[in-house]
């Protein structure tokens, strides 16, 4: 539970004192650009794209980095979601506690190359914030929106195994840093066009690892013993979740 408080510390720390550290406009690189040309191929999936982009990610010395972390304790996401990680607490003898700050700037093509590919490698909820996030950054409203859609339905999908009633707290403290995605998602068209690409995104993606990101959040974890619904039930959660999600579609497009 330790791990899982300073987690949530250093994402709320993230997401109410950083700044986006693309706000000002600027010439992409070489690899950049072709990791621009790319995305739209690897976005739905193209095996061959997305081993491109990853090699150019590689390109980035951040990146190899990156891919030495543990990503059981998803050590990743913070660094995914923006720039800055607190990394290590001590105490010194005296009992006086200090944070080590590690900067990991990280390019938000480098990171989107990055995250796609391991996205379909395993998928895994929090990367789809991130990737939504960082197509923010560089100003794809689209791609923002739809993956903003797709990790809203997988996070609300995989807390719904949590045996913990609590544990779905942790998706409002994510998703208070995506205010501008959900505003642009006001607009019914776009609206359904990402509901739709969330829905094939998620049944895609539907062999994930058991939530532990989100089940951690949970009250009962204060036990140290995170509990799951089994599969059939969860399933029947899971399918009664899309349907909720397609009778919204239903609605609009009558």
């Amino acid at each position: 539970m330790k791990r899982i408080s300073a987690y949530l510390l250093i994402v709320m720390n993230i997401l109410f004192t950083t700044t986006n550290s693309n706000a000002m406009p600027k010439k992409l690189s070489k690899t950049e650009k072709q990791i621009k040309t790319l995305m739209p191929q690897a976005e739905k999936g193209d095996k061959k794209a997305l081993d491109q982009i990853y090699h150019l990610a590689l390109q980035d010395p951040k990146i190899s980095k990156l891919n030495s972390l543990d990503q059981k304790d998803l050590s990743q996401f913070p660094i995914l979601l923006e720039d800055q990680i607190e990394i290590k607490s001590k105490t010194t003898k005296d009992g006086i506690s200090s944070v080590d700050r590690k900067d990991m700037k990280i390019s938000d093509y480098s990171a989107i190359a990055w995250i796609l590919y391991n996205l379909n490698q395993e998928p895994n909820t929090p990367y789809v914030y991130a990737l939504a996030k960082r197509m923010m950054n560089i100003n794809n409203v689209e791609s923002a929106q739809n993956w903003y859609m797709t990790a809203a339905m997988m996070a609300r999908i995989d807390a719904s195994k949590c045996e913990d009633k609590t544990a779905p707290q942790g998706i409002l403290i994510i998703e208070s840093e995506f205010s501008d995605i959900k505003k642009s998602l006001q607009n019914q068209n776009e609206f359904n066009r990402a509901l739709k690409f969330a829905l094939d995104q998620e049944e895609k993606f539907k062999s994930r690892p058991l939530p532990k990101w989100i089940c951690s959040h949970g009250i009962e974890a204060l036990s140290g013993e995170l509990k799951y619904k089994n599969e059939a039930t969860w399933e029947n959660d899971r399918m009664r979740i899309r349907e909720r999600q397609e009778a919204k579609l239903s609605k609009t497009t009558k």
